[in-house]
């Protein structure tokens, strides 16, 4: 078993991304297809990922007065991360990691099962 992370982020600056995978499952000889191909599909989907994690956004955002409230959720976060959890499930278990803009620094994981969002966490 390994976990294998990505070299160079996607940027998608048009769609508010600049995505590295963290955390990709696999051997010590590389990714497992599926996990390979289960984080390049969500490449092609960041507009929905971004709709997907809106709601708790929303409420990270609540939490930390720095951040403003009164913008679109794309002007106060960018979305950085993809990670695909170890051992790989049915639906897999996996998160979406955003990174606030600006002078006050959080990072958001929105962790996702399936394609339903379990809820998230927050690093300063």
């Amino acid at each position: 078993m390994g976990i294998w992370q990505m070299h160079d982020a996607w940027d998608h600056r048009a769609e508010f991304a600049k995505v590295l995978c963290s955390s990709i499952p696999g051997t010590i000889e590389g990714p497992y297809p599926e996990a390979r191909d289960f984080l390049l599909r969500k490449r092609g989907e960041i507009p929905g990922l971004w709709a997907l994690c809106a709601a708790e956004l929303e409420r990270a955002r609540s939490r930390w007065p720095r951040l403003p409230g009164n913008i679109p959720l794309t002007e106060c976060f960018v979305l950085t991360a993809l990670s695909l959890d170890e051992p790989m499930t049915r639906p897999p278990a996996w998160s979406v990691g955003f990174e606030s803009v600006g002078s006050f620094w959080v990072h958001v994981t929105v962790e996702v099962v399936g394609d339903q969002v379990t809820g998230h966490s927050c690093d300063t």
